[in-house]
């Protein structure tokens, strides 16, 4: 029986058996800090996220008003301004070069 005893112990021993304190200290600051890092790299994703959609609105925008100031225009005097043409160009190419949406076509 005490040999039985004896080889259970020595078996578990070799096994790893239970972890030490210490062993589980160091995975717990393991995991916490992959926590951390899963969180920061959410959070930079995040930041990420809502810049690309101020561009967006910014540049949105831009275009918006430069049509209706080339409508205007046009609206008064039944002429194409190149200024105003070229001004549309311009904050279209811009638009599309903000976000990815635009470019999914392109292969």
């Amino acid at each position: 029986m005490s040999l039985t005893i004896l080889f259970g112990l020595y078996f578990f021993q070799l096994t790893g058996g239970v972890t030490s304190a210490s062993n589980m200290e160091r995975q717990l600051g393991v995991w916490q800090a992959q926590e951390k890092a899963d969180e920061e790299t959410c959070q930079r994703e995040k930041r990420q996220a809502t810049y690309e959609e101020k561009q967006f609105i910014t540049k949105f925008n831009h275009l918006v008003g430069v049509l209706e100031e080339f409508a205007k225009q046009y609206n008064q005097g039944h002429t194409l301004d190149l200024k105003k043409v070229k001004a549309v160009r311009k904050a279209w190419r811009e638009l599309e070069k903000s976000d990815v949406w635009f470019r999914s076509d392109e292969r």
